[in-house]
């Protein structure tokens, strides 16, 4: 009779025992999922910063561009309307300079004219 209480005890202590390494067994195992659960969770997080930063620094160099682009457009344009102001001073130089030339013809045969015609008077 006390040999079967006390072998009762011990399958009793037993059981308690596997009991209690189960129990701490599936904490061990929940432990380690949050764990990794939270290393994934960090490691997206991560990802995602290191695409956000990326994407930031494509929008940031493409605006650089963009204003290189518009910058160097506003120089060409600027340039264009420089050489046609200078071609358009230039033509205007000729046409002024033609002018004057044709003038001074115009005067030189009406001087050349009138010598004539006082010479042909003046031999009458």
């Amino acid at each position: 009779r006390l040999e079967e209480k006390r072998m009762e005890e011990q399958r009793k202590e037993e059981q308690r025992r596997r009991e209690e390494e189960r129990q701490k067994e599936e904490a061990r195992k929940r432990d380690e999922e949050l764990r990794a659960e939270e290393l994934r969770k960090a490691e997206e997080a991560e990802a995602r910063r290191a695409e956000e930063k990326r994407a930031e620094e494509a929008r940031l160099e493409e605006e650089r561009q963009k204003k290189e682009r518009e910058a160097e457009e506003a120089r060409r344009a600027q340039e264009e309307a420089e050489r046609r102001r200078q071609e358009d001073e230039q033509r205007q130089a000729e046409q002024r300079q033609a002018e004057e030339q044709r003038k001074a013809e115009e005067q030189r045969q009406a001087q050349e004219e009138r010598q004539e015609e006082e010479q042909r008077l003046e031999a009458q």
